[in-house]
């Protein structure tokens, strides 16, 4: 695969004064995205997040180390690297006076578009991102929603097609079915566009949902790059499973937690199973179940619950506090 995005050793420290000591916002950081990828950057407020996406779109320059985007050096190419980025900033500004089609029209006419590229790109965005037409040109920015004013920053981030998007926080202030507008046309942008997408997020759900990979930042340093799957499996060694049967899973709890391998388990009585947690399902799964059937339960399914993206994540900081 190609790489869009490379850093190496990537840190930037802020100055000091009397009254506040030097600050490292990132710490080293050595980071690479696949072009076409879509990459999650996880963290509390103050991670590093948001000065990372700073520094690789050339807003900052680092203390120290390098990046490269789609091949450019963020230190000797930096308007290479500008013309190759479409960026939504965490808190961006809107020219509140004009309507979306002049929004869009103006700042697609910096970014060197033309005319037919223009007319063709503005409503298509505009009708993927659920801007009605009526408000297209009725409506100034100022009046719109403020779900509707985040969904203009996203059309002016990918207006002039950029082949890497950073993304800060895209669904914020966006009612549940606006959101989902936006997350069906970011994994459109990648699908079918091809687009290199770094996501920096706060919503787990979300992040499981849209990212290829993700990596979790805290006090600059990168803990962990992953895919959702491979942080969820980190987690713990014990695997958990849900047994569902057809009766009083109370009934047959003192079985399960009678099998050898089986390291506690617990009924779900509203859903009639018995979950329990384990080192070796490859020999303990067959176990539970040949020792239920012999028990005469009826056992409708077996499925493994994986950790939830949000238990790794507060696992990694709570190893960070030891």
């Amino acid at each position: 695969m190609q790489t869009a995005i490379e850093a190496q050793k990537l840190t930037k420290v802020f100055a000091g004064s009397k009254k506040r000591p030097e600050t490292i916002a990132v710490d080293s950081i050595d980071l690479t995205i696949q072009k076409g990828e879509i990459f999650g950057l996880l963290g509390p407020n103050g991670a590093g997040k948001t000065t990372t996406v700073r520094m690789l779109t050339c807003l900052i320059r680092p203390t120290s180390g390098e990046a490269w985007v789609e091949g450019a050096s963020i230190l000797s190419e930096p308007k290479k690297v500008r013309s190759r980025c479409g960026i939504l900033t965490e808190a961006p500004g809107l020219y509140v006076r004009l309507n979306a089609i002049e929004y869009l029209n103006f700042f697609g006419q910096l970014y060197g578009l033309s005319r037919k590229e223009l007319d063709t790109r503005v409503p298509n965005i505009l009708e993927m991102l659920g801007i009605e037409a009526k408000d297209r040109e009725r409506k100034r920015l100022g009046a719109f929603s403020r779900g509707m004013q985040q969904k203009m920053n996203i059309a002016r981030a990918v207006l002039h097609n950029p082949p890497v998007l950073f993304l800060d926080e895209p669904t914020a202030s966006l009612d549940p079915e606006s959101a989902k507008v936006v997350r069906d046309f970011i994994l459109n942008l990648k699908e079918n566009q091809r687009h290199t997408i770094l996501l920096c997020t706060h919503n787990l759900d979300e992040a499981d949902r849209l990212c290829d990979r993700i990596g979790i930042i805290h006090k600059g340093k990168l803990l962990r790059v992953g895919k959702p799957e491979e942080l969820k499996a980190h987690l713990g060694e014990h695997r958990i499973y849900r047994i569902r049967l057809s009766d009083i899973a109370n009934n047959y709890l003192a079985i399960v937690q009678n099998v050898p391998g089986v390291n506690s388990a617990f009924p779900d009585e509203d859903r009639k199973e018995i979950v329990y947690h384990t080192k070796a399902p490859e020999t303990t799964n067959p176990q539970v179940i040949q020792a239920l059937v012999q028990a005469n339960a009826n056992v409708l399914t077996v499925s493994e619950e994986m950790h939830s993206l949000e238990e790794v994540y507060l696992a990694l900081f709570k190893e960070q506090k030891r």
